[in-house]
């Protein structure tokens, strides 16, 4: 009789109601039997592992593959993290988990809160507790204060700028300042103040006048119609 192997004769057979053998075109016997003494000989041939493209070195004896792949670090397997679609050695894959995967989750070191390694970027622009650096630089850029406390620190910084609050002042200056700019220019503003008074009585002038004279043109014609 001829020898086949499993996958061979289970193709054979399939299907085929009169199986013949390929090689002497015999009727096969579907009742066959395994041939114990051809697979401890081909269970001694030595072989490489199917991982040798991917850099393992093994090989050995057929009969012990089994035994090998269970632990060969050079098989790939999938990234267990959702998204990942990358196949990683399993000598690697710890690595992978926790330096190198951009779907890992990690925790913002300012927030605690969890997130995808790949958003963090984004996240870090808007995190609350991310410390900045005040808009005045009151203390240098030693001074940082979370994101979410900046804009209350912001009233009470000592180098804030405040701007002059007599009409048409354009001076800005820090708070301290403000206090002698506006002693020591209590003439100017008192002008500033005067044209500006002068500028809006000019204006309510002009609006009196106009509104008079629309006044009169109605009248007029309100007679004319009559």
């Amino acid at each position: 009789g001829d020898r086949y192997c499993l996958e061979c004769f289970a193709a054979l057979v399939k299907g085929n109601d009169k199986p013949a053998c390929p090689v002497c075109e015999e009727t096969i016997d579907r009742k066959s039997c395994p041939d114990v003494f051809a697979a401890k000989e081909l269970s001694l041939l030595k072989v490489y592992c199917p991982n040798r493209t991917e850099g393992c070195r093994w090989f050995d004896q057929l009969r012990q593959s089994k035994a090998h792949l269970l632990e060969c670090q050079f098989t790939l397997e999938d990234c267990p993290n959702l998204e990942c679609t990358e196949r990683i050695p399993k000598a690697l894959k710890t690595k992978h988990l926790e330096e190198q995967c951009l779907y890992r989750l990690v925790q913002c070191q300012h927030c605690d809160e969890q997130l995808v390694y790949k958003a963090t970027e984004t996240h870090l622009e808007t995190c609350p507790s991310v410390p900045v650096t005040c808009l005045n630089n009151c203390m240098g850029e030693e001074l940082m204060i979370p994101r979410n406390e900046l804009a209350a620190h912001l009233q009470a910084c000592p180098n804030r700028k405040d701007e002059c609050g007599i009409i048409s002042c354009t001076y800005v200056a820090p708070v301290d300042d403000m206090v002698k700019h506006m002693d020591s220019n209590a003439k100017s503003h008192l002008e500033l103040v005067n044209n500006a008074c002068v500028s809006l009585q000019q204006q309510v002038q002009s609006i009196g006048t106009i509104t008079d004279k629309k006044v009169d043109e109605q009248q007029k014609s309100w007679l004319d119609q009559l």
